[in-house]
């Protein structure tokens, strides 16, 4: 592979070599401890989930800054890079991942291990306020995922409802969990029984992203739903939220895989397509700003740490738009 420094073309290591000196930006392996490291200060933020993708994304940073299919996150010193070889990689990275979405969470990664250093003092101010405007690849702010309206929810709903089942009402009561709360998957899977207040109509999210454990309330129209589910809970046997009767075993924990495919059957089976759960939350973000509640109230419902993180969550249309406008007063009286 190779990149362009000046108008030359030069490879990766060439490149380092040009632009941070004769030394390359590779540790030794034994100036960090790795708790001093800034990846693994980074990941120590993440949730378990998280983690292995977030480390497999920069071990493919690595690779490339270093030009060496063996390399890893912690053999880079990511304190001495600059904005070129960022911008460079950025490069790389899209040429890697092939999709500008990917390419520019691995970007988001770099800067959050860049942040972890210069927080640690081994990275200047300068450099640190150079690398955080480095901008994803062209396309990466695209809309991803869905929201679904008022009647592809109903059309959704429509299947568990109906179903007398003890997994049809599960499967129900995930659906109304998932689209009135806006919670995250590993949130949802994560629950406990005693995590649900009947009286209050509220669940304990204790399993949050970042450590962040909050309570989100249920609106009264969904609370029956979940209550249905809670009658036929067999408590007794397992206290998870969310089981899984086994065919050859006793009752287990629902896992975050099994939560994505009974939203997609009962998808399918509603003829709305591809509907994944991340797109609950979606569709949450988005009716509640439609309905013009506050979007820091929105972001506290949704447990983001920024508001800013709401905003990639509405996706309100052009036809919201015009709708508003249209309950704004004239301020000239009528012609």
């Amino acid at each position: 592979m190779s990149l362009h420094f000046r108008g030359h073309h030069v490879t990766p290591r060439e490149y380092r070599f040009v632009v941070l000196g004769t030394a390359a930006p590779r540790l030794t392996g034994h100036e960090l401890r790795p708790s001093d490291h800034p990846v693994a200060r980074y990941l120590a933020r993440l949730g378990p989930r998280s983690r292995p993708t977030v480390l497999s994304s920069l071990h493919t940073c690595a690779r490339i800054l270093l030009d060496d299919p063996a390399a890893t996150a912690w053999d880079v010193d990511w304190p001495r890079l600059d904005y070129l070889v960022l911008a460079c990689l950025r490069d790389r990275l899209a040429a890697h991942f092939g999709s500008p979405a990917s390419a520019q969470r691995a970007v988001t990664h770099l800067r959050q291990v860049l942040g972890e250093a210069f927080q640690a003092g081994t990275m200047t101010p300068e450099a640190w306020m150079r690398a955080q405007r480095l901008h994803g690849p062209p396309g990466a702010a695209s809309a991803r995922g869905r929201a679904l309206s008022d009647p592809e929810i109903a059309r959704l709903m429509a299947g568990p409802l109906t179903d007398p089942s003890p997994m049809g009402r599960r499967d129900a009561g995930i659906l109304a969990v998932l689209f009135t709360t806006g919670i995250r998957r590993a949130e949802c899977v994560g629950l406990e029984l005693a995590d649900w207040n009947p009286t209050a109509g509220t669940l304990r999210i204790r399993v949050a992203k970042n450590g962040r454990q909050r309570i989100v309330t249920l609106p009264s129209w969904a609370r029956p739903v979940l209550a249905a589910w809670v009658a036929v809970h067999p408590a007794a046997v397992l206290g998870a939220l969310w089981i899984a009767a086994g065919a050859t075993g006793p009752p287990r924990r629902l896992s975050w895989a099994s939560v994505g495919r009974v939203v997609a059957r009962w998808a399918t089976r509603a003829g709305l397509g591809a509907v994944h759960p991340h797109d609950a939350r979606r569709t949450v973000a988005t009716r509640m700003l439609r309905a013009g509640l506050d979007p820091l109230l929105v972001r506290h419902h949704l447990g983001h740490a920024s508001v800013t993180t709401t905003s990639r969550y509405d996706l309100r249309t052009a036809d919201d738009c015009a709708a508003a406008l249209e309950r704004l007063p004239c301020p000239w009286g009528t012609l």
